[in-house]
């Protein structure tokens, strides 16, 4: 909104886009919003797809040093094996089952988008530090 405003009034004061302002709105939100392929669904499919990734990884890692496991040559084996799982959990659980559409739905009838927003930043950010915590229990990086 606070962003969008001054670009709004500096782009109509170009005649062209002052006449096709509506159109190309409307072809924005369909490209944008559209609950079947639109790209606020792809980018929430993608960012779930990143968050089970680091999810898993994090357990993969926490069992290979909890129980010694040598890991050696197939860890690219482990690697292909955590994406396919990953992908897998994200689109049974919620791309396939429809389960994103009445999250969306849902978060548009709320009138209070900032606090969905925050609780979905601190939840992806805790999964990032549940990621590089267990990364340095297991592996270890020098500071």
């Amino acid at each position: 909104m606070v962003i969008e405003r001054p670009i709004v009034y500096i782009f109509t004061m170009i005649p062209f886009f002052k006449n096709n302002w509506d159109k190309g709105k409307k072809k924005y939100n369909r490209y944008m919003h559209n609950k079947e392929s639109g790209l606020n669904i792809n980018f929430a499919f993608s960012f779930m797809f990143s968050t089970t990734m680091v999810i898993f990884t994090s357990i993969c890692m926490i069992c290979v040093k909890l129980f010694e496991i040598k890991v050696g040559d197939t860890i690219y084996y482990y690697f292909w094996a955590l994406v396919a799982l990953s992908y897998f959990t994200n689109y049974f659980a919620l791309y396939q089952s429809d389960t994103y559409k009445t999250y969306f739905i849902e978060f548009e009838k709320t009138n209070n988008n900032k606090q969905f927003y925050i609780t979905a930043i601190l939840f992806h950010t805790s999964v990032i530090a549940l990621g590089i915590l267990s990364a340095y229990l297991t592996v270890g990086f020098d500071l």
